[in-house]
């Protein structure tokens, strides 16, 4: 964690929310337990909130000022000088998110890296839907809090780093933490959910 501070402070505060959220959502652990680990938690989130902002250049956490900033920042990541760039600016969030996440696909890929990009954001938009058809909600109560933890941290990913990223070379880079807790996730899943059948 202080190594990840040191480096992407941003990254540290989402895995620490995460964290706590997965907590939150352990049944197997006593509400004293939660209530306190939470406070832990909220305390080195406040103490290092400030020195966040002022990593990423972010003034205040208001509406109005994330939403300049997140406007400032696709824009500056799609203009025509990048060749991967593409202009989100007009998308809906929903389109934003699924761009970060599974593009390029054949259809606006850049070259032979862009094919092979392509191959594998097929690959893991047909894993991401196995996940949603395979009763994911039922096997998330069931899992253990860095499970839970782990799909929190891909999800707050995804609603954030789509606002601000505006070129798919970039999102291929920024993206690989969150894909990578989505693998964790999604296998997790669907192991219990795999486990629960053989037991019934």
């Amino acid at each position: 964690m202080g190594l990840s501070f040191a480096i992407r402070p941003h990254m540290t505060l989402f895995m620490l929310m995460a964290l706590v959220l997965g907590i939150a959502f352990d049944g197997r652990l006593k509400s004293y337990q939660k209530v306190f680990i939470t406070l832990v938690f909220a305390g080195v989130f406040v103490g290092a909130v400030n020195y966040v902002m002022n990593f990423v250049q972010l003034e205040s956490l208001d509406t109005e000022t994330v939403t300049e900033y997140s406007n400032t920042r696709a824009s500056n990541l799609s203009n025509d000088r990048t060749s991967s760039s593409v202009d989100t600016s007009s998308y809906s969030y929903p389109l934003k998110i699924f761009t970060f996440l599974f593009r390029p696909l054949f259809f606006d890929a850049n070259g032979v890296l862009g094919l092979v990009a392509s191959l594998e954001n097929l690959f893991l938009l047909v894993f991401f839907v196995k996940i949603l058809r395979n009763k994911f909600l039922k096997g998330f109560r069931r899992s253990s809090y860095l499970i839970k933890a782990s799909g929190f941290l891909f999800v707050m990913g995804a609603l954030s780093f789509s606002l601000i990223l505006g070129n798919l070379g970039i999102m291929l880079r920024q993206k690989t933490p969150f894909i990578m807790m989505l693998i964790i996730f999604g296998y997790s899943i669907i192991l219990i959910n795999k486990r629960q059948k053989v037991f019934i």
